[in-house]
């Protein structure tokens, strides 16, 4: 047994709830710099997601944004979407956003714009979403169950059924949509103009089918935005994309064939780009938005060039999503001058402006490539002296110090306190008996960014948290060069 601080224990043994007794607005010059950056008609609502947005995530949770998933506006089925949306918690996280307050789950925003970093901001996305008449969402996100049919080796069994029943060799978790979650979403369906499905992979979780079916039917002039990782094509998705407002976002991560299969694996990628060549065509003739997004990893940052060079040349958006977690996948954590040899091979790289997209796509490789010289000039040397007691303890204390001077408590339905919070994380770290793998995992959680690690912690069941802290510990094989 491992003792928390003293400190630690009496901060938290004298309080139940952390709550705030008052606001704690964004500073005015940081608010008034960034709203300088938007629109007049923007910038009288620091973030428009509470008053847009409806997302609802794989365990039946609901919230505004990828970003905030630590202020849960209900949860299905205990919840109806109506009540949901209408209901208190909806409420009040909009009271604190027109007090300019972020500390409702919306620290990460808060952080980069307290750091200048406005153009990237999540809550900058909903500034051009329209606002739907009597107070309904006009966006809808989806990332409901976790069915899959790959098992990528970024990804866990959160994700993946696939992942979680070979990789991780559990049941799979409970699916808690239905068809009456469908029902209920009729009385939203008329209001949204845009939506978003998210998995798993869309295509392989039937009650999408549904919920596009209805859409089609109350609302045919709403967008439907699905990232998918393109290994389905069949009639019935053919006939699907014909009748409704499709637009493709496809999860292609190498331009390698051999390094795809490998990172995206059950995958054929002489499948994969047969079936980006049908997207590619539907997309062109129903003037349908398509997008390739990759995950420039320590496996394949050497063919984000590549990815580039297609996308411009067949007119697609190309859109980067640096992995943060696991870290063996992760390129934010490595060291200093591997991180600068990337930044240099990427500086050598000069793109011909081959369509309409190419200045775009050219201008986001950019910033992947300053953002790998930010993370290498940041690049700290691990100390490999310390304890497992000094680690823990640090990782408790910082977290301890997150609620206390950054952020109230909001929990989730298994968890109702700060406390509770924390002896749930001590709980998980007892359950690795290994001394060294123990150490491993401590130094590898410590590296994150402490408002990261507890979004992603609160985000999930503890058994969610449980495999993906066994991730942490893992070492895959990676490319240290581009040659």
């Amino acid at each position: 047994m491992i003792f928390h601080p003293k400190k630690l224990i009496s901060k938290l043994l004298g309080s139940s709830e952390d709550l705030r007794s008052e606001f704690s607005p964004l500073d005015q010059h940081v608010l008034n710099a960034y709203n300088a950056t938007r629109t007049t008609d923007a910038s009288h609502t620091l973030c428009h997601a509470p008053l847009k947005s409806i997302r609802f995530t794989q365990f039946g949770k609901a919230t505004v944004c990828w970003k905030n998933e630590r202020h849960i506006l209900g949860e299905y089925p205990r919840d109806t979407i109506h009540d949901t949306w209408f209901g208190e918690n909806a409420e009040k996280l909009r009271h604190y956003i027109r007090q300019n307050d972020l500390s409702l789950g919306c620290e990460i925003c808060k952080g980069h714009l307290t750091r200048g970093e406005y153009f990237d901001l999540r809550a900058r996305d909903f500034d051009s979403k329209p606002l739907a008449k009597n107070g309904y969402p006009s966006f809808g996100e989806f990332v409901l169950g976790s069915a899959c049919n790959l098992e990528c080796i970024m990804c866990s069994g959160k994700y993946s059924s696939s992942i979680r029943k070979n990789r991780e060799m559990k049941p799979l978790y409970h699916d808690p949509y239905d068809d009456q979650f469908v029902e209920q979403l009729e009385e939203f369906i008329p209001h949204f103009t845009y939506t978003c499905y998210f998995g798993g992979e869309p295509f392989y979780y039937g009650l999408h089918y549904k919920i596009w079916d209805k859409i089609i039917q109350l609302n045919p002039a709403c967008d439907i935005t699905v990232q998918t990782n393109g290994t389905l094509l069949n009639d019935r998705i053919k006939k699907l994309l014909e009748r409704g407002k499709f637009n493709i976002y496809l999860s292609i991560d190498s331009m390698d064939a051999a390094n795809y299969e490998k990172i995206r694996v059950n995958a054929s990628f002489d499948k994969i780009m047969e079936n980006v060549r049908y997207f590619i065509e539907y997309c062109r003739s129903n003037n349908r938005m398509i997008r390739i997004s990759a995950c420039p990893m320590r496996q394949n940052w050497a063919d984000m060039p590549e990815i580039v060079s297609y996308c411009n040349t067949h007119n697609i958006e190309v859109k980067f999503n640096p992995t943060w977690f696991p870290p063996d996948c992760s390129l934010w954590n490595w060291n200093s001058d591997t991180l600068k040899q990337i930044y240099d091979q990427y500086d050598m790289v000069e793109f011909p402006d081959q369509s309409e997209r190419s200045e775009e796509n050219i201008r986001r490789f950019t910033e992947l490539k300053n953002q790998i010289l930010e993370w290498s000039n940041q690049s700290k040397n691990t100390d490999q002296n310390r304890s497992v007691i000094d680690l823990k303890n640090e990782l408790l204390t910082k977290i301890d110090n997150h609620f206390q001077n950054d952020a109230p408590y909001i929990g989730n339905s298994e968890i109702s306190t700060s406390q509770e919070f924390i002896q749930m994380i001590d709980r998980i770290l007892t359950s690795f008996k290994v001394e060294q793998q123990l150490y491993d995992l401590l130094v590898k959680i410590n590296q994150y960014p402490v408002s990261y690690l507890v979004s992603e912690v609160d985000a999930n069941l503890e058994d969610v948290t449980l495999e993906r802290f066994k991730l942490l510990t893992r070492k895959l094989p990676v490319t240290l060069s581009g040659n």
